[in-house]
């Protein structure tokens, strides 16, 4: 089941919470379950996701859990178990937009494309959003969160998400707002050994 939340109501960074005189150390430690990926790019096509660790300080949000291929554009999770996955989606328009499908979709089977006709598993999770003609005037914006529960049965799953767009007219004008748009993910059962004793 795929879960959607407008306004992006689940959408935080992942130091939040954290006072100021927590260590940098104790943040790491409680930050290994956890990974958040910024999106790159801002154009809407029909592709992979492009995404980035975002980093503070010292710190980088992807935690000793999980390792994330830059080229690939791949997050792996290292150990099986039960994760919380959401993304978040915010675009704008920068002129005039025509109405727009976009979805973003996080496949369980991320091998090379198979023959025509084959079936795919169900995706982890997927999340449409519906750029539509009242939205589509200059700098207005549309933002989605969408979220599952996913287990992972085995170690070292890998994530990849496939971008599809739907362009409806001429008027082509929306894009990515890459500061607010981004996927995380953190463990949430199957902590053994990862808590402090």
């Amino acid at each position: 089941m795929t879960n959607q939340i407008k306004g992006g109501g689940l959408y935080c960074t992942p130091t939040q919470g954290f006072p100021r005189e927590v260590s940098v150390s104790t943040v790491k430690h409680r930050m290994q379950n956890f990974a958040y990926l910024e999106a790159t790019k801002s154009e809407l096509k029909n592709e992979s996701m492009h995404w980035k660790p975002v980093k503070y300080g010292e710190i980088q949000t992807v935690g000793s859990l999980y390792s994330f291929n830059e080229v690939q554009h791949v997050l792996t999770v290292k150990e099986q178990g039960s994760y919380f996955l959401y993304v978040t989606l915010t675009f704008s328009c920068t002129h005039v937009c025509d109405p727009a499908q976009f979805d973003v979709t996080f496949p369980k089977d991320t091998s090379p494309a198979v023959k025509s006709g084959d079936q795919h598993p169900s995706p982890w999770l997927t999340c449409s959003v519906r750029l539509s003609q009242d939205k589509g005037r200059e700098n207005a914006s549309v933002t989605k969160t969408c979220w599952n529960v996913v287990t992972f049965p085995e170690n070292e799953n890998r994530l990849l998400a496939i971008a599809k767009i739907v362009l409806e007219g001429k008027q082509h004008n929306w894009k990515l707002e890459l500061n607010h748009s981004g996927f995380g993910i953190f463990l949430i059962d199957g902590l053994k050994g990862a808590l402090p004793s």
